[in-house]
This record gives structure tokens, sequence and C-alpha cells, in this order.
């Protein structure tokens, strides 16, 4: 029924015009058009593994076509199932792709809007949620010690920055063995220090400390994600 279902959406995507359901059962579905006067309607009912349709008038007598922009059943999660395998990397997702790809394919417009919250669900699909990155954060933090000698590397909870606090995550603060060695041993005595906003989910910002080598060329140093820029996280 769940694949019958999704059929008869895409026949409206592809036809251009919207439908309300009837009828409906979990063992059966039925839609008719949007347009109370308007003859088309289909019917279907689960037996067994398949679903037989029972009764199917393609014909319209409205003209309530779709023409505009944002298909009310082309919804974000639809979306977001047809664009999954146009992108094998997750960084390589665009809401610009997404929208040339389904007019090209089905014919009708999305809205920006729509397009960048399918985004957001390919990206959870191929990388996690937010929630769950912040949660390994601890484990991150012991493995990158371990793969990188000589590292260092801090996450800051709530309670490890103020009485009462909690688990939330405030600060991370990290630096490669290679970077501390070369600090010590070949840069200036000099350190540039700068941030720069995150449009994450969550927001805050990365503070990133930088050497000068020989070759007047930068050499990142240290990294720290916070809540903002203060006396006490630049500290």
């Amino acid at each position: 029924m769940k694949q019958f279902k999704k059929a008869v959406r895409e026949y409206a995507i592809w036809q251009r015009f919207t439908f309300v359901r009837v009828n409906s059962t979990p063992r059966k579905y039925g839609v008719q058009c949007q347009v109370s006067d308007c003859i088309f309607c289909l019917t279907g009912s689960t037996h067994l593994n398949y679903v037989l349709v029972k009764t199917f008038v393609p014909d319209h007598t409205c003209t309530s076509t779709i023409t505009g922009i944002d298909h009310p059943h082309a919804t974000f999660a639809w979306v977001a199932g047809e664009c999954l395998r146009l992108f094998a990397r997750p960084e390589d997702t665009s809401t610009m792709v997404i929208i040339e790809y389904i007019k090209m394919q089905w014919g009708v417009a999305i809205s920006y809007q729509k397009a960048y919250h399918a985004m957001n669900i390919i990206n959870e699909i191929k990388c996690g949620n937010v929630e769950d990155s912040y949660r390994i954060l601890p484990a991150l933090s012991v493995e990158l010690e371990r793969t990188n000698p000589s590292s260092f590397v801090r996450v800051f909870r709530a309670r490890d920055l103020r009485p009462k606090g909690d688990d939330a995550f405030v600060r991370m603060f990290w630096t490669f063995g290679p970077c501390i060695r070369s600090f010590n041993r070949t840069l200036r005595p000099l350190v540039l220090v700068d941030g720069t906003h995150l449009l994450g989910k969550y927001h805050g910002v990365l503070l990133i400390a930088c050497g000068v080598d020989g070759n007047n060329g930068l050499f990142p140093l240290a990294f720290a994600v916070v809540e903002n820029k203060n006396e006490d996280s630049w500290i």
C-alpha cells in the first residue's frame, strides 16, 4: 500500500493536479480530484502482496491544473527521496541542483525552502544528524589523540565551565602534534588569531590560531569551536 500511495502522489505531480483522500482505510486507499465536481477518481485495496486497482477514471472535467510553484504533493521528504542518488558526497548537495532536477524530471517547480529542507534530509541520511554528531565528540577526542601522537584535544561541557551545568556541549579545542612541534622548532615567534561564524544548525564560532613560517606562509596551529567570541572563549 505504501508503494501504491507513492505512485498516486507521483501521478498527481506528473499530471499537475491535486487530490484529496476519500474512503481510505489501512487496507483501502482512494483519492479524488480536489475540485468537488471533477470526475477523476482512483481507488485500490491490498490483497496479500499486491494492490488491486478497483476504480480509475483518469479524465478531468476541471481546470485546476497546477502551473505555479510548489506542488503540494511534492513534499520535501519526497523530493529528498527522488534526489538522494544524485549526490555521491554530502558536500556536493545543492539546493539549485535539486530544484533543476525536479523541474527536469517531473515538470514542476519547487520553492527554495522546500529544496533546502530536502537537502537537510539528504545530508542527515548520508552523514547522520547533528545531535548524534555532538554525542560522539568525547569518543572523537580520544580517537584523535590516539591516532595523532602528541595531539591535544579537549571537549568542554556546560558543567565543566559553570556550577550546576549540564552535559550540553559548549566548546571544543584541539591542536595536532605536528603543529605543536612546528611552532616550537621552525616557526617565527608570532601568532595570528581570527574567528569565523559557523552557519550550521547550532551556529557558534570557529577560532583559529596561525603561525608564520620562514617563507612568510601561514601555518595552522590550533582550532576551537566556541559559543561566541568573548574573552573566556579566546583564552
